[in-house]
């Protein structure tokens, strides 16, 4: 009976004990929540703070957090302990991250919130990997959208508080010695490439490993012997010499400079180098770097042990001299991109920054030594200077012994004749030992007939340079004569020119005059275009919105769709009401679909293709689309094709922004136990706190272009909302008012349907053609002439709304069909309206993305779109638009596209950057005339295409500016615009933004065109 009654206390006690223990819990999460819900972000953290240390003082335990990174320097304990408890995995760890870089075996790492536990020396440490994110800017300047998040990790170790000191002083440096010997066995090299966007984040991401299998060596290297030598023997010092460095106080690093040119081996030499030394590289693109602050933080997340490699320096950055550092920063035209000067550049080679690492080389290459500042050359910064020459004798003799496998040959002395009086590169005469698998005379006697070749190429282009200085010799002394005889005429020009500032002082302040005199004598009517009526070049307005739907012109265009807040490429993001985590696709897709994440990032946000009004497919951040076997299977993001993902059904609650996801068949998606996402949800769900309701989040929603209006009305619908539009917006009045007020010019936009009018691929709407052919009669009718302008390629040719893109992805430079279907565009244009009297050009490609389309892609496409064109007028002005972005303004003049009646189009807004944030009025008008203006100079004055400023707006940042300040804006954009040897083209002649409405500024006394010569 006792026994009994002591068994049933015992039992009542435990159940205390539990329900207690329960309760605590209880509270503890709920005071969580609500502290994360209510309390201020500063706040939370002492919160939490003063939570941890209460509970601590009833604690045995104490816990060590390692961060990732101390301040900017990363945290080599972190770095450790990652790779050692990748080893230490017990059989009661349920999540671990596997991965398996090429070439290399695979790794196993400890996932987040995972707890790992080692023994050493008989004491029990307690590993947890705790991952947080924090908000960081983004620099992306067309980027109007929240700021990115940034993943913050640390390791916390927690161990009996009496076992402190052996913790630091044993445990930890055991780490990272076994880690250091882990990391040896198995170390694969890589070169490393830096992504912009993350200087702004965890600097753990800011440099993108690829593996390093380059096979030279330096018993490969086409270097003379006692070259190569002296290389190995600077290397070989170098690593030993660390106690060295420390003592005369230096840095332990080392400086080359590679100079010579191109095909010389340069690239070969560094790759050598790495593999000598095992030495990981990070190549440095300077030309992405936007600040010298930026430079630092880039060193800083370099590991030591390493070779960084700046190549090319003398055509990456200005250096040729210090007065380039007093120069403005931006490139002509543009807000500054490259903002690195030259005493940031030293600064990063050997300032205070560079102390901060060791053993570290240090890479400059350059096909152009003499470009460079002195102060970058001196000891100290590069050490050692080496010039890798054009072909050597001795360099020949170890190229034909590895590649042909022969030492010495009879026709050995001829070929080592003619290198010797020949510039002919190594990588040239590896070329030519390449193109036979025999080993015979015949691959020799080759080689020597190329090398008489190139010596006769290299005595011509020598005796051509001749000449040619010759000639500019003779044409400057022809100048002189003419100067002379030119005294008179140069006398009346000073004495014109003099009275010139006294009457513009009656117009314009000193200020602005000082900027606009120069580039209004030199360019007022220097240039002119062939077909316009009695005028000198293009005074141009741009119809858009007509023809390439852009919500933001006509916003109620959009008005009548259902869920209009839910078009195609609207982001969104999912989180359960019951567990309070977020869906997420790990990796951005290629695997499961979990709902596990407190905070939601890119791997988080899904992109809606849009079927219906309630029907969507999912599509992850990496092009995977959502996908299930069927009910009761897990939800993954396996599939590339949206033909292959599924469809799911969004149900709306109408009282906030609680949804249900469900799929064809009927099954609602729920969160399981495991935190998965599977379609078995039992029967229909109520909007409480259960497994299947989600809060879905938008994220984005700012793409309103011509397939977001046609797919979310539906075909029907869609065709009586753009007919309406296309009869309305643009008539024959408009040209009449462009008549009467000196235009004689419209650019056009159009997209690629237009080619497929009346009956286009789906969701697109015929009608176009019609409406173009409106637009052309009413032109002639006018005296007008026609720019068509391809506004929308397919596939989209950069992600916005005004080249049609689905969810804000460009993929036209990644098929070939998308370009040769663009072509096909062209060509059905050109056709149709090569003979009509009021065409004056086709504008190949609107505004190609310069992060998108490479030159490689763009410029092909450009040649063939000229000789296209050409196929069908001789006269017609081929445009072809500058890349938006990053992009070199004197890129497509440098490309040898053609040199008759072609055109760049330029595109100058003073908006959609930080830089014009805080611009006064005088602050943008000065930009015009010194940046814009200076430009312009530079451009007319290359002797390739005309320039034509395509699109330009008077709007810009300044708040409250009064009729005056538009006027004095629009005045200056007028005058320096005037000078592009093509004209210019205002854009728009309509808008709902009344500053970006041509017709509203001229009717208003805004825009005042009478300042221009016609």
């Amino acid at each position: 009976m006792d026994v009994s009654s002591s068994a049933e206390t015992k039992l009542a006690t435990a159940k205390m004990v539990l329900s207690t223990a329960a309760s605590v819990a209880a509270s503890a999460m709920l005071a969580r929540s609500i502290a994360q819900d209510f309390l201020p972000h500063e706040f939370q953290a002492y919160f939490f703070y003063k939570i941890r240390n209460f509970f601590g003082r009833f604690s045995s335990e104490l816990t060590m957090v390692i961060d990732e990174y101390d301040g900017y320097v990363s945290n080599e304990i972190y770095k450790a302990a990652e790779i050692y408890l990748g080893s230490k995995m017990s059989p009661s760890t349920q999540r671990i991250k596997v991965s398996k870089p090429e070439k290399e075996n695979i790794l196993v790492k400890v996932d987040r919130n995972e707890e790992i536990v080692d023994i050493f020396q008989d004491v029990k440490f307690k590993w947890v990997l705790v991952c947080s994110y924090v908000d960081s800017k983004n620099y992306n300047s067309f980027d109007h959208g929240p700021t990115s998040r940034s993943e913050v990790r640390s390791f916390e170790v927690s161990f009996p508080k009496e076992h402190k000191e052996m913790a630091l002083e044993t445990y930890l440096p055991y780490i990272v010695k076994e880690a250091k010997s882990m990391v040896q066995e198995t170390k694969q090299l890589k070169i490393f490439t830096f992504d912009p966007e993350q200087l702004y984040g965890n600097l753990a991401d800011a440099w993108i490993p690829v593996n390093l299998d380059h096979p030279a060596t330096f018993d490969t290297l086409a270097l003379d012997t006692e070259v190569k030598d002296t290389i190995l023997k600077d290397l070989e010092r170098f690593v030993k010499r660390k106690d060295y460095y420390r003592k005369v106080g230096k840095a332990w690093k080392r400086g080359y400079l590679l100079y010579g040119p191109p095909g010389t081996g340069k690239s070969s030499l560094i790759a050598a180098m790495a593999n000598y030394l095992n030495f990981n590289i990070y190549d440095l693109e300077l030309t992405e770097v936007r600040c010298n602050s930026n430079l630092k933080k880039l060193l800083l997340a370099t590991a030591n042990r390493s070779i960084l490699v700046v190549e090319d320096i003398d055509c990456t950055i200005e250096l040729q001299n210090r007065m380039a550092e007093e120069i403005d920063a931006q490139p002509l035209g543009q807000p500054p991109q490259k903002q690195v000067t030259l005493s940031g550049l030293l600064n990063f080679i050997d300032g205070l920054w560079s102390s901060c690492g060791d053993e570290r080389i240090i890479v400059f290459t350059t096909n152009h030594k003499e470009k460079l500042d002195p102060a970058l050359l001196r000891p100290g910064r590069m050490d050692v200077h080496l010039h890798m020459s054009y072909c050597t004798p001795c360099g020949f003799k170890l190229l034909a012994d590895n590649y042909l496998g022969i030492k010495d040959d009879v026709l050995f002395g001829e070929i080592e004749e003619l290198i010797k009086t020949t510039e002919v590169t190594p990588a040239e005469v590896a070329e030519q030992l390449m193109r036979s698998d025999e080993v015979d005379e015949t691959v020799l006697n080759k080689l020597i007939e190329f090398l008489k070749e190139r010596k006769i190429e290299n005595e011509e282009k020598a005796k051509a340079e001749k000449n040619k200085k010759e000639s500019e010799i003779v044409e400057k002394i022809e100048r002189v004569k003419d100067n002379m005889e030119l005294d008179e005429e140069k006398e009346k020009q000073r004495l014109a020119t003099a009275c010139i500032p006294f009457l513009m002082e009656l117009v314009f302040s000193k200020w602005v005059f000082a900027f606009a005199l120069p580039y209004w004598v030199l360019f007022s009517g220097a240039y002119s275009v062939e077909g316009l009526r009695g005028d000198s070049k293009v005074r141009g307005v741009n119809l858009g919105g007509w023809l390439v739907i852009e919500g933001w012109i006509k916003p109620s265009l959009f008005d009548g769709i259902p869920n209009g807040d839910m078009l195609d490429g609207t982001e969104v993001h999912f989180k359960s009401v019951s567990s309070q985590k977020y869906v997420s696709a790990e990796d951005g897709g290629g695997m499961g679909v979990t709902v596990d994440r407190d905070v939601a990032f890119s791997w988080e946000t899904f992109k809606l293709w849009r079927v219906s009004a309630s029907e969507f497919q999912l599509c992850t951040s990496q092009g995977h689309f959502l996908t299930c076997d069927g009910e009761g299977c897990p939800i993954s993001a396996t599939v590339n094709s949206p033909s292959e993902g599924k469809m799911f059904y969004i149900e709306r609650n109408s009282n906030n922004s609680q949804v249900h996801i469900k799929l064809t068949t009927g099954a609602y998606l729920q969160v399981t136990i495991g935190n998965l996402l599977t379609a078995d949800y039992p029967g229909k769900p109520g909007w409480d706190d259960n497994a299947a309701t989600f809060e879905m989040t938008i994220v984005a929603n700012n793409l309103h272009g011509d397939y977001q209006l046609a797919n979310g009305y539906g075909n029907h619908q869609a065709k009586e909302v753009l007919k309406k539009h296309r009869n309305s917006f643009i008539t024959m009045d408009d040209f009449n008012f462009l008549y009467r007020h000196g235009i004689n010019t419209v650019r056009i936009p159009v997209g690629w349907w237009v080619a497929f009018d009346p009956n286009p691929p789906a969701p697109f709407i015929g009608g176009c053609l019609e409406a173009l052919d409106n637009a052309f009669s009413w032109a002639q009718a006018y005296n007008i002439k026609c720019i068509i302008d391809l506004h929308a390629a397919p596939g989209s040719q950069n992600g916005m709304e005004h080249s049609a893109s689905r969810d804000g992805t460009a993929g036209w430079p990644t098929s070939l069909d998308y370009v040769s279907k663009t072509l096909d565009v062209i060509e059905f244009l050109a056709s149709r309206y090569a003979r009509h009297p009021a065409l004056l050009g086709i504008e190949l490609l609107n505004e190609p993305s310069a992060f998108s389309v490479p030159l490689e892609i763009l410029v092909p496409y450009y040649k063939q779109g000229y000789e296209i064109v050409r196929k069908y007028s001789s006269k017609a002005y081929v445009i072809i638009c500058q890349r938006i972005g990053n992009a070199d303004p004197m890129e497509l003049y440098q490309a040898n596209i053609s040199s008759h009646n072609l055109v760049v189009d330029l595109h100058f807004y003073n908006l959609f950057d930080t830089y014009f944030a805080n611009m006064s009025s005088k602050d943008n008008i000065e930009f015009l005339y010194k940046s814009r203006g200076a430009q312009l100079q530079a451009l007319n004055s290359a002797n390739g295409p005309l320039v034509f400023v395509g699109e330009w707006v008077n709007e810009w940042n300044v708040t409250n500016g009064s009729q005056t300040d538009y006027q004095d804006f629009g005045r200056a954009q007028l005058e320096v615009y005037d000078a592009a040897s093509f004209g210019w083209a205002y854009w728009t002649l309509k808008n709902d933004r009344k500053h970006w409405d041509f017709e509203w500024n001229i009717r208003n006394n805004y825009l005042q065109l009478g300042n221009i010569h016609y």
